[in-house]
C-alpha cells in the first residue's frame, strides 16, 4: 500500500508541475524548474499549518550542484500557510540547485509532514521574482503511514457511528410500532382514561397511556416529597404548594408546540394554578440524547419532574413577602433556571451535573465572574452549575436568606448574602479547582 500512495503523490507531482505558479515565464519539466532568477523566492504552500519551531535550516535547505548548503532566509506565514525560502545571496547564473522541504517539519497537530524534494537551475535574470508551489511530499515516509492510519481511524469512526444512528433508528421503529399499536388497539395498557389525582396534582393522559401517567404519578410524589424537604419550614407550604387548585399535568402521545423531546412546559393560568405539559415517555420517537449525552429514560423524567415541580413554591415563597424582592423572574436567567436544575439533579440524584461542572472546568469561558456581575454560555447547565456551587459553598440556610431578603432588588440581596463578586470569582475559582 505504502508503494502505492508514493506512486500517486509522485505522479500528482508531475501533474502539477505542469501548471506552476510562477510571477514570470519559466520552463518546468519532470526535471525540474528551469531558466530562475538569480533572485528567486520560493513560497512552499501546505493544506495545515505547520509547527513553526519545525521550520529549520535543517528541514528546509537548498543544496547546490556540489550538495553543499546554500545560506538561506526562511519565513513562516502561519495565516497563509506557507514557507518561504530566499537566498541570503544571489544565485549563481546558469546553475543547478535542489530544495529540500523536510523530512522534520510537522504539522501542529503533530503528525510529519514528509518531504518534498524540488531540482532546479538558474538562468542570467537578477529581477526579482517568485515561485508558488503546493506541497506534495515525493517521499512521505511516516506521513504517509500517518495518513493511512488517520483514514483507518476516521473510517473505524464512522462504522462506530453509522452502528449507533442504525441502532437507534431500530429503537426509534421499535417505539413508533408500540405507539401504532396502541393507538389503534387501545389495549397493552390498561383502557382507562380516567384521570389520577391526588391532594397535589391530577394527571390527564391519553387512551392507552396509563402505564406513562402511574410512571409520572411516582415521580410526582417523590417531587412533592422533596418539596417539604426543601421548603417545610415556611408557613402554609401546603397551602400555598395545592392552591388555588392542584398541579395539573397534561400527558401527550405526539409531538405539539407545548411538549416534545427535551420541551416541558409549565402554564401560568389566569386563576393562579399550574398546567404542566410534556410527551410521554413511551411516546418518544428517539430515546437518546438530553443536553448531557443521557437518554431520555426513567432518571430524566424524574429530575425534570422535580425541576418543574420545585419552581413552582419557589415562585410562591418569594411571591408572598411583605417587602423586599418579591419576583424570582427579577433575578438573572442563570439564576432561576440554575435553582430548579440544581433541585432536579441534587433531589434526583442525578449524575448529569458531574458532566455539566465538568464541561465548565474544561472551558473556563462558559461561566465568567467579573466585578460587574455574571456572564454564561448555558442558563440551564452552567447556571445549575454555579447554583451547585453556591449551595455547597453557601450552604442551604444561606440561599434561602437571598430568597426572603428584603432588600429591594436581587442584586442587592445577593450582595448581603453572598458577597461581592469579587469575593464570589475567588471562592468560585476555588471550588470548580477541587471537582
Amino acid at each position: 500500500m505504502r508503494r502505492i500512495i508514493n506512486s500517486l503523490l509522485i505522479f500528482c507531482l508531475t501533474l502539477i508541475s505542469f501548471f506552476p505558479q510562477t510571477g514570470y515565464a519559466a520552463s518546468v519539466d519532470e526535471g525540474g524548474y528551469h531558466d530562475l532568477s538569480i533572485k528567486v523566492t520560493w513560497y512552499i504552500y501546505f493544506e495545515k499549518e505547520l509547527d513553526k519551531s519545525t521550520i529549520t535550516s535543517e528541514s528546509v535547505r537548498v543544496v547546490d550542484q556540489d550538495n553543499k548548503n546554500v545560506s538561506m532566509r526562511l519565513s513562516y506565514s502561519a495565516k497563509n500557510k506557507y514557507i518561504s525560502v530566499r537566498s541570503t545571496n544571489l544565485y549563481q547564473p546558469k546553475a543547478s540547485y535542489t530544495l529540500h522541504v523536510g523530512p522534520g517539519i510537522r504539522y501542529v497537530d503533530g503528525d510529519p509532514a514528509g518531504s518534498m524534494v524540488i531540482p532546479f537551475s538558474t538562468g542570467t535574470s537578477s529581477s526579482t521574482k517568485s515561485v508558488k508551489v503546493d506541497y506534495t511530499p515525493t517521499q512521505g515516509g511516516q506521513g504517509d503511514l500517518a495518513e493511512v492510519l488517520r483514514l483507518v481511524q476516521r473510517l473505524q469512526s464512522e462504522q462506530k457511528q453509522l452502528k449507533e444512528e442504525i441502532k437507534g433508528l431500530q429503537e426509534e421503529v421499535s417505539t413508533l410500532k408500540e405507539r401504532i399499536r396502541k393507538l389503534e388497539t387501545g389495549k397493552g395498557d390498561k383502557d382507562q382514561t380516567e384521570p389520577i389525582a391526588s391532594e397535589f396534582y391530577t394527571i390527564r393522559y391519553p387512551k392507552g397511556y396509563y402505564t406513562d401517567a402511574s410512571k409520572m404519578k411516582e415521580h410526582l410524589d417523590k417531587s412533592f416529597k422533596y418539596v417539604f424537604q426543601e421548603f417545610g419550614s415556611y408557613p402554609n407550604i401546603k397551602q400555598l404548594i395545592k392552591e388555588p387548585k392542584p398541579l395539573e399535568v397534561v400527558l401527550y402521545d405526539r409531538p405539539n408546540e407545548n411538549a416534545d423531546i427535551g420541551l416541558w412546559s409549565l402554564e401560568g393560568m389566569n386563576d393562579g394554578s399550574y398546567r404542566l405539559h410534556l410527551l410521554a415517555q413511551s411516546a418518544h420517537y428517539r430515546n437518546c440524547c438530553t443536553n448531557t449525552g443521557k437518554n431520555f429514560d426513567d432518571q430524566y423524567f424524574l429530575t425534570t419532574t422535580i425541576h418543574e415541580v420545585m419552581s413552582i413554591p419557589l415562585k410562591r415563597v418569594i411571591r408572598q413577602k411583605s417587602s423586599g424582592w418579591n419576583d424570582i423572574y427579577r433575578a438573572p436567567d442563570w439564576f432561576v433556571q440554575g435553582v430548579q436544575e440544581y433541585y432536579g439533579t441534587h433531589y434526583g440524584k442525578d449524575d448529569s451535573i458531574a458532566v455539566m461542572i465538568r464541561n465548565v472546568k474544561n472551558d473556563r469561558s462558559r461561566i465568567v465572574i467579573s466585578p460587574s456581575g455574571v456572564r454564561v454560555k448555558g442558563i440551564y447547565d452552567d447556571g445549575a452549575v454555579l447554583v451547585t456551587f453556591l449551595f455547597e459553598t453557601y450552604g442551604k440556610e444561606k440561599m434561602h436568606k437571598l430568597f426572603m431578603s428584603k432588600e429591594s432588588t436581587f442584586e442587592r440581596a445577593f450582595a448581603a448574602e453572598i458577597g461581592s463578586y469579587s469575593e464570589l470569582a475567588r471562592a468560585f475559582d476555588n471550588w470548580i479547582a477541587r471537582k
